[in-house]
């Protein structure tokens, strides 16, 4: 079990520039840069910088980020989270834990790595 949360962890590992914003409806998008991944594959992109900004939407809406806040064109409110060096862990029934620092889990992945290496090369037959 542990290896395949490892590697469900590895495999889903944000990049350090990553954040995961989640929706009113509970789905989640994520933004790299100045691109936003929504739930359905479409994309939006961000404009401006700082603490305010504007969202483009792939419907030609607007929406308005203020902060960790994004205001969307209905009214509803999204939120952001995973700012700095996170993961996002997607759970075998979909659900999803963000973790802000994964910098534990990954000095972990790196032992387990090499310790399984040395564990290969001490079984090796000869």
């Amino acid at each position: 079990m542990k290896t395949y949360c490892l590697l469900l962890i590895g495999l889903l590992s944000l990049p350090a520039w990553a954040q995961v914003i989640v929706n009113p409806d509970g789905t989640h998008s994520v933004q790299t840069g100045s691109v936003i991944v929504n739930p359905n594959g479409t994309h939006s992109t961000v404009h401006g910088s700082g603490n305010s900004s504007v969202i483009v939407n792939p419907d030609g809406t607007h929406s308005v980020r203020t902060g960790s806040v994004n205001v969307n064109p209905d009214g509803s409110h999204s939120t952001i989270h995973g700012t700095g060096k996170g993961a996002i862990i997607v759970g075998p029934n979909g659900s999803h834990t963000v973790l802000q620092d994964s910098s534990s889990i990954d000095a972990y992945r790196a032992w387990s790595w090499q310790y399984q290496r040395k564990k290969k090369e001490k079984n090796k037959p000869q």
